[in-house]
């Protein structure tokens, strides 16, 4: 019984180190993507400050003058598409931030949420 026990107490030991160097992983592959997301939003931003009503409006008269009302419909239809892509990148960008901040938390309290700093859980009947 006390080899088994030696076993388990083993093997969960080094699913703790396994899993630890996996967060630690996830966490420099989270901050890459936090970096590089964070680079789009700010040129979004950018973008946001630039492209005021007034300006939206001007540059929608001007391009459908210049293209044509068949030409501009299409323009419009990728751009929204486009948009469409950028807002669902943006949103995708913040749950990748929210991962990479709970996995900063994670680390620095030396364990992972959830756990019960390494006390077995008694179950009753």
């Amino acid at each position: 019984m006390n080899k088994s026990a030696d076993m388990l107490r083993w093997r969960r030991e080094a699913l703790l180190r396994r899993a630890a160097s996996q967060r630690q992983e996830l966490g420099a592959h989270a901050a890459l993507i936090g970096a590089t997301v964070d680079r789009a939003d700010r040129g979004l931003a950018i973008v946001r400050r630039v492209a005021t009503p007034p300006v939206l409006v001007a540059s929608g008269i001007a391009v459908t003058f210049l293209l044509g009302r068949g030409r501009a419909r299409r323009l419009l239809a990728a751009g929204l598409t486009v948009a469409g892509v950028f807002l669902r990148a943006r949103t995708a960008g913040q749950l990748v931030a929210g991962l990479a901040g709970g996995l900063a938390a994670g680390q620095a309290g030396g364990q992972a949420p959830g756990r019960t700093g390494g006390q077995p859980v008694s179950r009753s009947r």
